[in-house]
């Protein structure tokens, strides 16, 4: 079970979005080619949307410099990227911290939702603490979710 999600999100410009989507998928198709586990989803809900993620999920922190080095781009991929897309991409590192129960195995997935939630200053560890009970209670009761962590990115 993969432990942290190396998170791109892609902002398209206007009229690119069927442009940006087409180069996009393309690109994860090759990293999964080279043995990445990497997907795209397209965000639909927001202030920003629609706009692109591509996850990339690894065991560990050292797992990311290959990632890294794989994500140097031809200057070609480079200026179309920046002529498709509305600003540069924004970056996330997230942890799980909650996976899925002991045993149950992975299913496809056609839509995700995502709650975010942000502590009162010295509150951080109480709230980990409710939202981990949280999250278990809601597995036991047959829910498919996770929690995931923000370790870095930038502010929302």
């Amino acid at each position: 079970m993969p432990t942290f999600f190396h998170v791109v999100n892609q902002f398209p410009a206007n009229g690119q979005v069927a442009a940006l989507r087409a180069a996009l998928e393309t690109q994860v198709r090759s990293r999964q080619a080279e043995g990445f586990r990497v997907g795209l989803r397209t965000v639909m809900y927001g202030s920003d949307t629609p706009f692109f993620r591509i996850v990339f999920a690894v065991e560990s922190l050292v797992e990311l410099e290959p990632l890294h080095g794989a994500s140097q781009q031809s200057p070609a991929f480079t200026a179309t990227m920046a002529a498709l897309s509305a600003r540069p991409p924004q970056l996330d590192l997230l942890q799980q911290v909650v996976g899925r129960p002991d045993g149950a195995p992975p299913k496809p997935v056609a839509w995700l939702r995502r709650v975010e939630f942000r502590p009162v200053t010295g509150m951080f560890v109480e709230l980990r603490a409710a939202l981990e009970e949280n999250t278990r209670e809601w597995q036991a009761a047959g829910a498919r979710m996770t929690l995931v962590m923000a370790r870095s990115g930038a502010p929302r």
